[in-house]
């Protein structure tokens, strides 16, 4: 059974009463209220799931939040979660918001930290960004899982955007700048059948994996849709290092770092390319984290351009045991004087 009171929807199960709050919630926390988080919340507690992060962001989306990341915190204290909140900003750039749900015993609060938004108005696509993000562009993907990139402005997207019918889009992420570099900030599936990219054990394994293990894996991808392989290019992998162990020690995933991004980083270690590209990720494992890059429309975008000719991986732990990757590729790289 099912009631609402106010601004709170109260659940009454087998396992006893359940609650998720809405408005009332949001003054405690230092956060803006999201009911498909609190709904997800309350999901979670109903089925006594085990939060992992997929699970996470799979109830998420089934409630219909838009986000590319959920964290999960369960406490009683107040002062815990908001110290939990504070930590979250400080290594995200945009807008925290989350939702909860409680039983007499356990209390779970869903959290995000948002760039921009999605969603769908009948065969447009409308959606914003939050401050401190520009230069929206959507990337798209097809029911056959091709990925096709489509630049937008802010007016575009707020008004709503008609995605090509030859497209026969199913999902789409919104991709914004901020000051640490372009990345994903909102997703929204518009067919029922989306999925991502099939596992690779990601389950099991080191928490690192051997840097020809993972250019394997990659190359493997690329010639499944015809970019072709990748030379191993110890320039890039020292560099790539070098990055993985700045933003894990930073606590922050960020392509640009004190106005640097990885061109010019390479450029200040004397090395020029044609191209450069970069995506990063993390993850409880490296194989968690190279399997959320080929989950996302966008990272799997830039990981098969096919004029990309080199790669180099770098990993590194954090203080929590995540695993920071960085895959940075370019395209013919040299060494400078």
């Amino acid at each position: 059974m099912i009631w609402r009171m106010g601004n709170r929807w109260s659940w009454l199960a087998a396992a006893g009463l359940l609650w998720f709050a809405g408005a009332a919630r949001g003054e405690a926390l230092p956060c803006r209220d999201d009911d498909r988080l609190s709904e997800a919340a309350a999901g979670l507690l109903m089925r006594g799931e085990a939060i992992t992060a997929s699970v996470l962001l799979a109830r998420a989306r089934e409630a219909g939040f838009d986000g590319v990341v959920v964290h999960a915190r369960e406490s009683a204290s107040e002062e815990g979660l908001k110290s939990w909140l504070a930590a979250l900003v400080e290594g995200n750039e945009g807008t925290a918001v989350c939702g909860e749900a409680r039983t007499e015993s356990r209390r779970l609060v869903l959290a995000s930290v948002r760039g921009g938004s999605l969603r769908r108005d009948g065969e447009l696509v409308r959606g914003g960004l939050e401050p401190g993000f520009r230069e929206p562009s959507l990337v798209i993907e097809s029911v056959e899982g091709v990925l096709t990139s489509q630049p937008v402005t802010l007016a575009q997207l707020r008004a709503g955007v008609r995605l090509p019918d030859e497209l026969e889009a199913r999902r789409v992420q919104l991709i914004a700048e901020s000051a640490s570099g372009p990345r994903p900030v909102a997703e929204l599936a518009l067919r029922a059948e989306a999925a991502s990219a099939e596992p690779l054990g990601v389950s099991k394994g080191p928490k690192i994996r051997p840097v020809e293990t993972l250019l394997g894996q990659l190359g493997s991808y690329r010639r499944g849709l015809g970019a072709g392989g990748l030379r191993d290019n110890r320039l890039l992998s020292e560099s790539a290092q070098r990055h993985a162990t700045r933003v894990c020690a930073l606590g922050k995933l960020a392509h640009r770092v004190e106005g640097e991004d990885p061109e010019l980083r390479l450029a200040r270690e004397h090395v020029s390319a044609r191209g450069v590209g970069e995506v990063l990720a993390r993850a409880e494992s490296a194989d968690r984290a190279f399997q959320t890059l080929l989950d996302s429309p966008s990272h799997r975008l830039a990981l098969s351009r096919k004029d990309f000719t080199d790669a180099g991986i770098g990993q590194a732990t954090d203080t929590k045991g995540q695993v920071c990757l960085v895959v940075l590729m370019a395209s013919w790289p040299r060494r400078t004087p």
